[in-house]
């Protein structure tokens, strides 16, 4: 199940929220080649400081259970962060992206591990 999770200090409404987590899930999912119905999105709004200044900023996380390489994780990079660019005008600069590959043994859904 793999997640993409999103902090920013921009402000959505419920319905933005949803709009850009799907936009988000579309991505992971197609890049990853996992069906859409299995990833988890989230947003939350936090303060994010980078070059020594607290505003604009946002942190990106993708985890997964394989399906990230090295052309997957540049592709999810180019497209995360123009699609956060311009859902939140916030600047490719100021995005940090981590992509985590998740051993199975450690991800848990309906009660039980992936492996």
């Amino acid at each position: 199940m793999p997640l993409v999770s999103v902090k920013a200090p921009v402000e959505l409404s419920l319905a933005e929220k949803g709009e850009l987590l799907k936009l988000l899930a579309e991505i992971v999912a197609d890049k990853l080649s996992k069906p859409i119905k299995y990833v988890m999105g989230t947003y939350s709004v936090e303060t994010v400081f980078i070059d020594g200044i607290a505003g604009l900023g946002a942190y990106v996380e993708v985890k997964s259970i394989g399906g990230l390489s090295d052309e997957v994780n540049n592709a999810l990079a180019v497209e995360l962060s123009a699609l956060i660019y311009n859902a939140l005008g916030i600047p490719e600069g100021r995005i940090y992206i981590s992509l985590e590959d998740v051993p199975g043994e450690n991800w848990a859904w309906k009660g039980k591990t992936f492996r």
